[in-house]
């Protein structure tokens, strides 16, 4: 691996993401290229590929950016981003609904149904669901 920080950035971001072609990045860099070698260089790049791994490792990791952003108001679509990567990197949707439960009493009930519902359209796509059930049919 390259020891750039826009080339470690790039490999976590991918990685974790599931895909070669993170849209996110790729949504940012047609407004802003500037913005978009931000997220890759600073947000996965120095604050997840460079930090000890001994201390969180990914999926505490992404616990911890899930209740950040059920805990700030207009984070849903992050909110997504971050459910699929809590996926790829292996936590189970038990795991992922339960961090917003406990997250509840600090956030309150407006912030965490709303991220209930970004974490359903996540688990809907993926095709996962709570207790190893399944979705229910749309419209149920």
């Amino acid at each position: 691996m390259s020891d750039t920080r826009h080339d470690r950035g790039w490999a976590t971001l991918t990685r974790v993401n599931g895909t070669d072609d993170p849209k996110v990045v790729r949504r940012v860099a047609e407004l802003s290229p500037d913005l978009a070698r931000m997220i890759v260089e600073f947000g996965y790049g120095d604050c997840y590929a460079d930090r000890p791994k001994d201390i969180l490792d990914e999926q505490q990791r992404q616990l911890v950016t899930i209740g950040a952003l059920a805990a700030t108001a207009g984070c849903e679509d992050q909110l997504a981003v971050h459910a699929n990567v809590a996926l790829e990197v292996g936590l189970t949707a038990d795991q992922v609904v339960e961090a917003l439960v406990h997250a509840l009493p600090y956030v309150g009930f407006p912030r965490t149904l709303n991220a209930i519902e970004a974490v359903r359209r996540v688990f809907e796509r993926r095709g996962v669901w709570p207790d190893g059930g399944s979705a229910p049919i749309s419209g149920g």
